[in-house]
């Protein structure tokens, strides 16, 4: 998943996979603001990745992970992220501001903080 600023990796994992690894496309989750920055360096991107858009309010099931997403308030599109397995649960948030309430992904969630 990528979102506001950290979509600089697709460029390379594009040309690796393109030149490189040679395999089927990957799935990326990311904005529509996000796949529009890389489709500007990478001509085809649907070479290397399956793009799903994903925006506020989000929902999706990848394996056995049920993901969420939330817009924060931040002054590019930045998303939240929530992902469930089982009874466990992780947030994870590159950027926000006082206007954003991590509550909105759920109530349960326990903070690690390093």
């Amino acid at each position: 998943m990528n979102t506001q600023g950290h979509w600089l990796e697709l460029p390379v994992v594009y040309n690796a996979i393109r030149h490189y690894v040679l395999c089927e496309p990957i799935p990326v989750y990311g904005t529509i603001g996000t796949f529009a920055l890389a489709r500007n360096m990478c001509e085809d991107i649907e070479e290397s990745f399956t793009c799903n858009v994903i925006h506020d309010k989000s929902s999706t099931v990848i394996g056995d992970q049920e993901w969420r997403w939330s817009r924060t308030d931040h002054y590019v599109e930045t998303l939240a992220s929530r992902v469930q397995v089982g009874d466990s649960s992780m947030i994870f948030s590159a950027d926000t501001g006082p206007e954003w309430d991590i509550t909105q992904l759920g109530p349960r969630h326990r903070f690690i903080d390093s």
